[in-house]
């Protein structure tokens, strides 16, 4: 059943409210991710490591503590590259190119495209990957001239893989989803790093929940029991988000698709169920 003027104005209006918040509210998101590392930093660094050393001998707690610095380290590498590295899209392109001279080094690479057929390195790869890696040799000059497919709302060229972010408001390549704990795009630049870090997030939340239960009976752990208590329960809330999220995005990724690609399968560009 169609719907009226009223409810597509209706739904239309709150879509744009939920983008709004979501676009204002993402640097909180940002620092709120190293505000919770920190204080799992502090609480290690602080407290726990005075009692690590006795419960574990000296060698053994300062293994412990390198291996969790280690956890730590990855964690803010990749959430921090997810941050800063932009997605991609045809208008980052087109400004890359222009500012770098991009055309004259990309026009000079059609080398790949012989390389994609006959080198061992890519076998495997599905055809829409390959066709994806073709297009990096290509610049958006050549893309404008023999893809006639043209995104309807920033009404930039849209080759295989490429949608339109609408809280970002502009195309991604390889684009996935729009994640408010980078405030970013995960797309074809910063995949890698997104996955990762979700990855080292669950396994610094495992880490830390062992070394707490390594402590939990002695002094320290009942004279700092608020603090723990809260790390406990942020610890418990995310493993168990982050169960259901790493699985699903390292499914998808393994898979060869993307999120939204994923999604896409199932639905048409309207919406509605495929038959």
């Amino acid at each position: 059943m169609a719907k009226s003027f009223i409810d597509r104005l209706i739904d239309d209006w709150m879509m744009n409210i939920f983008k709004l918040i979501i676009k204002q509210t993402g640097p909180v998101f940002v620092l709120s991710v190293y505000l919770i590392v920190g204080l799992h930093l502090y609480a290690f660094l602080w407290f726990i490591m005075r009692v690590l050393p006795k419960r574990l001998g000296t060698e053994y707690a300062y293994a412990w503590a390198a291996i969790g610095l280690i956890i730590v380290y990855n964690i803010v590498y990749n959430h921090f590259l997810a941050v800063v590295v932009k997605p991609n899209g045809p208008a980052d392109l087109r400004k890359i190119e222009l500012l770098r001279c991009e055309y004259k080094r990309r026009a000079n690479r059609k080398s790949i495209v012989n390389t994609l057929e006959k080198s061992d390195r890519f076998v495997g790869l599905s055809p829409d990957v390959k066709r994806l890696l073709r297009y990096r040799h290509k610049t958006m000059l050549d893309l404008d001239l023999f893809c006639d497919k043209k995104c309807r709302k920033c009404v930039e060229v849209k080759p295989a893989r490429t949608h339109h972010c609408s809280i970002c408001d502009k195309c991604v390549f390889l684009y996935d989803h729009h994640c408010p704990w980078i405030n970013n795009c995960v797309g074809l630049e910063n995949y890698r790093y997104f996955l990762l870090f979700i990855f080292y997030l669950w396994v610094g939340l495992i880490y830390n929940g062992i070394t707490i239960l390594a402590i939990w009976n002695h002094h320290i752990y009942n004279d700092n029991k608020a603090i723990f208590s809260f790390l406990s329960l942020i610890d418990l809330v995310l493993g168990l988000v982050l169960v259901l999220f790493n699985g699903w995005n390292w499914y998808v990724a393994f898979c060869g698709y993307t999120t939204f690609e994923f999604w896409a399968k199932s639905t048409n560009v309207y919406g509605h169920e495929k038959m």
